[in-house]
């Protein structure tokens, strides 16, 4: 469902035994005035930096930057100094 561009949501096929399901796409979840991302424990520090750097080849990298927050344990963001908020 990374691909969608021209739909608000999609559908996805059974997952871990449930029935259908839908997920938010790019678009969508680009208007939103503020995404909030949780990061947590130190072996996510890398994951943190991707992010940050909108590394394209993981899906939160692909979001727009200027209206998100991360929120990040201090194991996770040991060492990667100050960030801002919207």
């Amino acid at each position: 469902m990374l691909a969608v561009t021209n739909a608000e949501v999609a559908p996805l096929g059974p997952s871990r035994g449930r029935r259908r399901r839908m997920t938010l796409t790019y678009p969508a979840i680009d208007r939103a005035g503020c995404i909030h991302w949780v990061v947590a424990g130190a072996e996510e520090k890398a994951m943190l930096v991707r992010l940050r750097d909108a590394d394209r080849s993981i899906p939160a990298g692909r979001l727009r930057k200027d209206h998100a927050v991360a929120f990040a344990g201090r194991a996770a963001a040991a060492g990667l100094g100050n960030g801002s908020a919207c």
